[in-house]
C-alpha cells in the first residue's frame, strides 16, 4: 500500500528503525522530525524508508545514554527509493549532529545512491565547521 505522509506538525520516530511508507513524505516549513538514535552498530535498516522526499522544516536529533561512534560508522536516516527535493532548515550538507570520544557525527543528505539522508562519523569536522570554529576562535 503507498501512503503518503504530510508533516506540518512533529514527528517522532523515537529509537525505532526499518518505519517504511510507501508514499511521499513532505515536510512542511513548520514540520519537526525527531529521531533518537542508538549506537550505529544497532542499526540493520534505516530508521524511515519512503519512496519519495520533499524536506523542509527541522530535523531533531537527540542520543540514546549508550550512544557511541566510531569513524565510518554510518547511520541512515531517511532512505529515499525515488526523488528527494530540500533540506532541513537547521542543517546544512555537511554539518555536525554531534561530538563523540573526539569524533564529529555529519549530515549528508546525499548518502546511499545520492538520495539518502545519512549521519556519519568522521575524526574531522566539514569545512563548513572549520569556519565556523575559526570565528568562534577570534578576539
Amino acid at each position: 500500500m503507498e501512503v503518503d505522509l504530510l508533516n506540518g506538525g512533529i514527528l517522532n520516530l523515537g529509537e525505532t528503525d526499518n518505519n517504511s511508507l510507501g508514499g511521499t513524505f513532505t515536510q512542511e516549513a513548520n514540520g519537526s522530525l525527531a529521531l533518537k538514535l542508538k549506537t550505529a552498530s544497532s542499526y540493520t535498516e534505516s530508521i524511515f524508508l519512503v519512496k519519495n522526499a520533499n524536506l523542509d522544516g527541522t530535523l531533531n536529533v537527540s542520543f540514546a545514554n549508550n550512544f557511541s561512534l566510531s569513524e565510518g560508522d554510518t547511520i541512515e536516516l531517511l532512505d529515499v527509493s525515488g526523488t528527494s527535493s530540500g533540506t532541513f532548515n537547521n542543517y546544512a550538507e555537511g554539518d555536525v549532529l554531534g561530538e563523540f570520544n573526539g569524533l564529529y557525527l555529519n549530515l549528508t543528505y546525499a548518502g546511499d545512491d545520492g538520495n539518502a539522508v545519512v549521519a556519519y562519523g568522521s575524526s574531522v569536522p566539514e569545512p563548513a565547521t572549520w569556519v565556523i570554529l575559526a570565528v568562534g576562535a577570534l578576539p
